[in-house]
């Protein structure tokens, strides 16, 4: 299991849902639905879990709204993904889906959005208000430029995912996206931020 997936474990007897992201690992109780299953990513906000099961890439959650419940993409699901001011599914097939709107100020759960996408993409992480993803060969970012944060040599902000030139020649092999800032480690163990 990598350290990034989440694992239904078993903590005296009550279930847990560890996070794996660090060694002070935190319990929280596990909602019934995910009991019993492999569940490659969630999230939580407030009464409402949004999860992938990971051997049939279909959400497991308990959202009752139906205008969220519309929202929701009717295609298998790669990962699920939450920021301080987003949240975000991503397809098996490359299609991301994003609430535009603060989780923190909301009271019920935002209706997602498609995001034109000008490649499918592979994997995304998001930051406080900005996001990132890979496609087969190319990085792309978009949301608040604030402090460099998108990658693109300035503070703009950006509506739409936009190729990071500056990434084009880098083998990466590893990336990670903070509040405000991201880090890139390259193959040849140079260290890009």
């Amino acid at each position: 299991m990598s350290n990034h997936a989440l694992e239904v474990a078993r903590r005296g007897t009550s279930n847990c849902l560890m996070l794996n992201r660090s060694l002070n690992s935190e319990c929280i109780t596990v909602p019934q639905p995910f009991r019993g299953r492999s569940i490659s990513s969630a999230i939580f906000f407030k009464n409402n879990y949004i999860g992938v099961d990971a051997n049939t890439h279909k959400l497991v959650h308990n959202v009752t709204d139906n205008e969220a419940l519309d929202s929701f993409p009717k295609t298998l699901i790669k990962s699920v993904h939450r920021g301080e001011a987003y949240w975000a599914l991503l397809t098996l097939d490359g299609e991301l889906y994003m609430a535009e709107s603060a989780l923190y100020q909301q009271t019920t759960l935002p209706s997602l959005k498609q995001i034109p996408a000008p490649a499918p993409f592979l994997k995304l992480k998001i930051g406080y208000q900005h996001q990132i993803a890979r496609s087969r060969d190319a990085f792309y970012s978009w949301g608040e430029g604030m402090y460099g944060a998108l990658g693109h040599g300035d503070m703009n902000s950006r509506t739409t995912p936009t190729r990071i030139v500056a990434l084009d020649s880098i083998n990466v092999k590893k990336w990670m996206v903070g509040g405000w800032h991201n880090c890139v480690l390259a193959t040849n163990g140079d260290v890009y931020m």
